[in-house]
């Protein structure tokens, strides 16, 4: 009894002896973190992607594996993924035969009754679906919009390559939508079998995924350009999407698809009709027509300042895409930011000068071309014709081009005039002995598009006598209003040679109120498109035969011209003048194939 009390006494003190936070601690046993977790895990993000003139974008992703085929990812969670990363629709394709999970149930349609719910009450369309998977070489399909996907399972679980062509035909005469899966895995060729092909020709395979996860094949755009397939950007995630792609810096891969309204019946519409792009990593790839409407819709020219031929603009990007531009010259690269804004300032001749979207596939190789004029046009307007760098061809028969051409029908000028229903009409490739300004324009119901203007230039080489490099010169002096008064008013001073044109040349005493001309031959060492930038305070111009290449009318700038030509000798002229304060002269190119401008080397000059 004693010790009882004793050790009564004890713990009576222990607990008298705690300091007053333990107690605390003691008693709690809830408590709010507050600021540890987000309710945000499970808010929507909305993907900033614009519609099109007549359609609405839907987002998809339509190759997805759950756990009931070889997936770590139950039904459930791919559209609570989906619904949170900004999708509208999306497809369960969960193999057949095989591999699939037996532990609870024997029916293939499991993963759509698991998620149809959810995905209606999250607004996401949820595509039946499943992917035919077959061995190498016919490999893998996906098949969409269907009724039922139990009567595409072999009642031996085994497919060969014939009941693949049998389940194919039995898709199409449903209805189904039917694509060809990753054509660049495992051997990376992207060659088709000849079943695929088979199939495709029959039209029963109408797309084909152009990226598959983290793998693009550029090789399947020109398989979609030749059969006239949707480019399909799909994830065929096995995974949480979150496992897969760092989604706070980019977005899962995904097909954009136009349709009229945001039903299945007008997506499965859109998809067959081929209106779709394929998105992945800041990169799209898609029909040319719906690459040049999806630009312009994510694009918005907030102001437009013509003055003293410079032409300023804002160009606003309110999406997820950004944006590269990009006429061959790096210092003429316009970048349009995601979610920002760009301000281009350039000269209005470079207006028609075509600009490669570098991030826009429209081949394996070749990326959309347009017109500085095509990205400033108001979106109300409607498109014009327009040549393409690609198109354009230089051989010893001339300079031949081809017309981008919108719908219906077109007519142009080689002389500078106006074109009209009268002019000559457009009707392939045109043949150019030497160099015209044309001038194009495209009517459909009743209304005429606006005006493209480009002048064609292009010069053959002539008979260069002596090899001694330089360039005459002659030096005037006056007060000069333009460049073209040098000759015209200036009183010449002095001639002589100079390596390269200019601002000063030896013995010159007037550093005000002077201009030169100088002229010679400027060898071209490869036949192509060249590039020439000249550099002044104040005015010059660049002359190759009766070509005026570059138009500098403005001191202290630069402007740019475009010329093709031969590998040869052509005549060329520079002219310059100063009025008054600080002068320099300076002419820069870029031969084909080289980005970088670089001063014109005094050893590509002669004269004889």
């Amino acid at each position: 009894m004693k010790r009882m009390f004793v050790m009564l006494g004890c713990g009576l003190l222990t607990a008298s002896a705690m300091t007053a936070q333990e107690k605390v601690i003691q008693d709690v046993q809830y408590e709010l973190m507050e600021g540890y977790s987000s309710s945000r895990a499970f808010s929507r993000h909305t993907l900033s992607i614009p519609d099109i003139p007549g359609y609405t974008t839907i987002k998809c992703d339509l190759h997805l594996h759950t756990q009931y085929s070889d997936g770590q990812v139950t039904p459930v969670m791919r559209v609570h993924e989906a619904y949170v990363e900004g999708l509208d629709a999306i497809a369960l394709t969960d193999h057949q035969p095989t591999p699939r999970a037996k532990s609870e149930s024997e029916d293939c349609n499991i993963s759509y009754e698991k998620a149809k719910n959810l995905a209606k009450s999250k607004g996401i369309m949820l595509i039946r679906s499943l992917e035919i998977t077959g061995a190498e070489p016919v490999g893998h399909l996906n098949v969409h919009f269907i009724e039922d996907c139990n009567v595409y399972m072999p009642a031996n679980k085994r497919l060969t390559d014939a009941l693949i062509e049998e389940y194919i035909e039995k898709a199409a005469a449903e209805g189904a939508y039917i694509t060809t899966n990753h054509p660049g895995w495992p051997d990376r060729n992207s060659i088709l079998p000849e079943l695929i092909v088979r199939q495709i020709e029959k039209k029963n395979i109408r797309g084909i995924e152009i990226f598959n996860n983290e793998e693009f094949y550029p090789l399947a755009i020109d398989h979609a350009n030749k059969y006239n397939l949707s480019h399909i950007g799909a994830t065929d995630a096995h995974w949480p999407t979150s496992f897969l792609f760092d989604l706070k810096e980019t977005h899962r891969p995904m097909t954009l698809v136009f349709a009229k309204e945001k039903t299945q019946e007008s997506m499965k519409e859109a998809l067959l009709a081929g209106r779709a792009i394929a998105w992945a990593n800041n990169t799209l790839t898609g029909n040319e027509t719906l690459l040049k409407s999806f630009l312009k819709a994510s694009l918005k020219v907030e102001s437009l300042k013509v003055e003293n031929n410079k032409l300023t603009a804002c160009v606003k990007n309110d999406t997820e895409i950004s944006y590269l531009l990009d006429n061959g010259d790096y210092d003429q690269r316009i970048r349009i930011p995601a979610h920002g804004s760009c301000m281009i300032t350039q000269d209005v001749a470079s207006l028609q000068t075509s600009y490669k979207v570098k991030n826009m596939y429209v081949s394996s190789t070749d990326v959309l071309e347009i017109p500085l004029s095509f990205l400033l046009a108001k979106l109300e307007e409607s498109e014009f014709p327009y040549v393409q760098e690609r198109s354009i061809k230089l051989t010893d028969e001339g300079l031949s081009f081809n017309l981008t051409c919108p719908e219906g029908e077109t007519y142009y000028t080689l002389d500078g005039t106006e074109p009209t229903k009268a002019s000559t009409r457009y009707t392939g490739t045109v043949m150019l002995k030497e160099y015209a300004t044309l001038k194009a324009c495209s009517y459909k119901d009743g209304k005429r598009s606006p005006i493209y203007e480009r002048v064609m230039g292009f010069s053959s080489p002539v008979k260069c006598k002596a090899k001694k490099n330089g360039l005459s010169y002659s030096y005037y002096e006056g007060k000069f209003s333009n460049i073209w008064e040098v000759e015209k008013k200036g009183e010449l001073k002095k001639t002589g040679i100079a390596d390269k044109p200019t601002a000063k040349t030896e013995g010159q005493t007037n550093f005000d109120y002077y201009g030169y001309v100088y002229e010679g031959f400027i060898y071209a060492p490869v036949t192509g498109l060249y590039t020439f930038k000249l550099g002044s305070n104040d005015a010059s111009n660049l002359q190759i035969r009766d070509i005026i290449v570059v138009d500098n009318i403005d001191g202290v700038t630069e402007a740019y011209g475009k010329v093709y030509l031969q590998k040869g000798y052509h005549p060329v002229k520079f002219r310059f003048y100063e009025g008054w304060g600080g002068e320099f002269f300076n002419a820069y190119w870029a031969v084909p194939g080289k980005d970088l401008m670089e001063i014109i080397p005094a050893t590509q000059f002669f004269i004889q």
